[in-house]
């Protein structure tokens, strides 16, 4: 009879580490549904937590008229919560529209820093006001001046 330990369960949820996939831009919906879908049908629920686009809505007048848009903070990338694995590299690597995952190796991705995800759930409050946005200086040998170069950093 095997026993399991009441902490092997907290041990499974540690075990998993956010990552960042490089998306086509544009798709990154499209690839957050693929991803779900082949999680569900492989049956690796347990390998895999929550795959978000992060996105705010942003309140846009066009015409006099409200509308209410979302906006993605990172266009082209998607963040996965998994236990990485041959089997949940493969599947995720093997994601049509999926380029691969940023940082490590090819083979071994690096996963965020544990406080990175954090960061990234307080970003609708820090990056809701883009009229603050600092505005870059031109790059050395740049016909851009500074009233047309926007820093992609909201500091």
């Amino acid at each position: 009879m095997d026993l399991v330990r009441p902490d092997s369960r907290l041990e499974k949820i540690m075990s998993k580490r956010w990552y960042v996939v490089h998306a086509y831009s544009g798709f990154e919906k499209s690839v957050q549904r693929a991803l779900d879908e082949r999680i569900q049908r492989q049956g690796m629920q347990n390998f895999f937590g929550r795959v978000l686009v992060p996105v705010e809505e942003v309140v846009e007048l066009k015409s006099g008229q409200k509308s209410i848009s979302e906006r993605k903070f990172f266009p082209g990338y998607v963040l996965v919560e998994m236990e990485m694995n041959d089997e949940s590299w493969h599947l995720v690597k093997s994601t049509p529209k999926v380029t691969g995952f940023v940082g490590g190796t090819a083979n071994k991705p690096t996963p965020i820093s544990e406080n990175s995800p954090r960061s990234f759930w307080r970003l609708p409050s820090l990056k809701s006001n883009p009229k603050s946005w600092r505005r870059a200086a031109p790059a050395r040998g740049s016909t851009a001046t500074p009233g047309n170069a926007r820093s992609s950093q909201p500091f």
